[in-house]
């Protein structure tokens, strides 16, 4: 297949990014740390408070991101169609995942912390309910489609 000359370099970007994002992100984490101490407080305060959504939305973006390399990979490959099986247990496994994440996030502080469940807590729950609830609706509709 013929590239041009930006295509192979964006390639390149993206593969070196996509290598070392990781190392990327913790060089980025410790300059801030050592220079901007203050700046790490608040971002601390909000990592805090939106964890539940943010690690949903980093697992939806990797699931999507793998399942788009995977269709352009079969579909230089000429694989066109996907076969899926889903039995009810995994229907189950989604619910149980959804339900005793949103429990864990209420039990946590009540167990770990001196003040017990605030509504902090009550927030960050009902966000990670309704996010996961809100992908998992997504997910069905395609299956059952």
């Amino acid at each position: 297949m013929y590239n041009t000359t930006g295509e192979r370099i964006k390639d390149y970007i993206l593969n070196i990014l996509a290598k070392y994002l990781v190392w990327l992100i913790i060089g980025i984490v410790l300059i801030i740390w050592l220079f901007f101490p203050s700046l790490v407080d608040t971002l601390g305060k909000i990592l805090i408070f939106w964890a539940p959504v943010i690690i949903i939305i980093i697992g939806a973006m990797a699931g999507f991101g793998k399942i788009a390399f995977m269709s352009k990979r079969n579909e230089a490959q000429g694989i066109y169609q996907y076969d899926i099986s889903i039995t009810k247990t995994v229907f189950y496994l989604i619910d149980i995942i959804i339900y005793g994440g949103t429990l864990l996030i209420l039990i946590f502080p009540a167990i770990f912390t001196d003040l017990g469940t605030q509504p902090i807590d009550l927030m960050q729950a009902l966000i990670f309910f309704i996010f996961s609830n809100w992908i998992k609706q997504i997910f069905y509709k395609k299956i059952l489609r």
